[in-house]
């Protein structure tokens, strides 16, 4: 950046960053851009569009006596723009294409997304003219802006400041697996902290998680669907599906679909965790466990992070791969986690993976999955985004089958099939079914 500020790059050190760009394209990587919401307020007028435009919209946060509001951060004094104004959105938007036009930067990631300033209040001090300008709270976990309809949120990986240990940053990596944005960033004077800066076996634990990460995308990436249509949170706290466990902090779900269980305690190989009264499955094992509502001592190694299938849910899930563009062309395994009651839905919102409007020009497609006691179907709910390819799943898990199947049939057609008595799961192996038609998959 040019003195730290925001949509500026600076052409003396780095004035060949477009061909730079041009070339990370070329060899299909992606480079992000970090900006923050403070924009510096002291150059001369004229002289920094992002801030005369602001002023001009009326965008920034003001003083209680209609001034703007002037902070410091890293480039200096620094006004925010208010989100809630009528102009904020256009203000925005305008600043971020007319840097796009210049440096084709492939995403923007939010830095210091909160109100933050290096400075308590503003320039001139705190006001005390209301109860209001000093809260009698500090608002809790970067996870909460999920229930406020935010859910692209996670913090620093590791920490931002000092110097981590290769067992915190592990069972950091594991619990960020699962943070809806996840990102290890640390203070330029910290020591190194990325994953390859580590010896074996904590990289290779670290390796584990990202691999767990990457099974997970497509439900990830329906779970944001959901978010951007429904309003509906992605990380959840237990309360938000078993009334009565507010009191649990150390434990949330993804979407209504996953139970998961960090160790949040040095040097812990067991973690501490309440199993809802409810009907899981382990994610790893898939074998099934049956919650009482009450805590249970459950192993983790360090090489572990808990994790559960709520009953209930059918999750389509991606080998791992190296890209997610590479992950996009392999096949899914659809799991069939039965409830209780043996019946079990789920959904895979899927499109080109760059389209910036394919909810609202309908360039996607959304299949439903619905299992029904001995009968597991696959519809197409909108079929907007239709790869020559098609969409295919090359596996099935159904979790919670009690009694072994004499035969298994693909749309009427016998298929092989492997099943477990011990861990009541049924597996069919070597489909090529395309999800973009409707399927029945039936066992008798």
């Amino acid at each position: 950046m040019d003195n730290y500020k925001d949509w500026t790059y600076s052409p003396e050190n780095f004035g060949n960053l477009p061909s730079v760009i041009a070339d990370l394209h070329a060899n299909k990587q992606r480079y992000i851009i970090m900006a923050d919401p403070a924009i510096s307020s002291s150059q001369p007028a004229g002289s920094y569009p992002p801030f005369d435009d602001g002023k001009r919209l009326d965008t920034f946060v003001k003083t209680e006596n209609g001034d703007i509001l002037v902070g410091k951060v890293w480039p200096g004094e620094t006004a925010f723009p208010d989100f809630f104004h009528p102009n904020a959105y256009t203000y925005w938007y305008t600043q971020a294409k007319q840097f796009h036009d210049k440096l084709a930067f492939d995403g923007l990631w939010i830095d210091m997304n909160e109100p933050s300033s290096f400075i308590d209040g503003s320039a001139t001090g705190c006001s005390k003219t209301s109860k209001y300008d000093n809260p009698p709270f500090t608002p809790g976990s970067i996870l909460n802006f999920n229930l406020f309809g935010i859910p692209l949120i996670g913090a620093d990986i590791c920490g931002f400041r000092g110097q981590t240990t290769p067992e915190m940053c592990t069972r950091w990596h594991q619990l960020g697996a699962f943070y809806p944005f996840m990102r290890n960033h640390a203070d330029i004077r910290s020591p190194a902290q990325d994953p390859a800066s580590f010896q074996s076996p904590y990289v290779d634990n670290i390796r584990k998680a990202l691999n767990l990460r990457y099974q997970l995308l497509a439900v990830l990436y329906t779970g944001f669907f959901n978010a951007n249509t429904k309003g509906l949170p992605i990380v959840r706290p237990l309360f938000y599906i078993y009334p009565g466990t507010e009191a649990i902090s150390n434990q949330f779900m993804w979407n209504d679909q996953l139970l998961i269980s960090p160790v949040l305690t040095q040097g812990a190989t067991t973690v501490n965790a309440f199993i809802p009264r409810d009907r899981f499955y382990d994610y790893y094992t898939l074998k099934p466990v049956n919650g009482e509502g009450h805590l249970v001592n459950l192993p983790a190694p360090l090489d572990t992070i808990n994790v559960h299938i709520r009953g209930g849910s059918i999750l389509p899930l991606l080998p791992t791969t190296t890209r997610t563009d590479d992950a996009r062309l392999q096949a899914f395994t659809i799991t069939a986690a039965s409830s209780l009651n043996g019946t079990a839905q789920g959904e895979l919102f899927w499109d080109d993976g760059e389209s910036s409007n394919s909810i609202p020009s309908k360039t996607y497609s959304l299949i439903k999955f619905n299992l029904n006691k001995n009968t597991l179907t696959t519809k197409t709910a909108v079929t907007g985004y239709m790869p020559s390819s098609g969409i295919k799943a090359g596996k099935v898990y159904v979790l919670g089958v009690t009694q072994g199947p004499n035969k298994v049939l693909i749309n009427g057609n016998s298929h092989q099939f492997v099943f477990d008595i011990n861990n009541q799961k049924l597996e069919i192996p070597d489909l090529s079914v395309d999800l973009l038609k409707n399927n029945t998959i039936t066992w008798q």
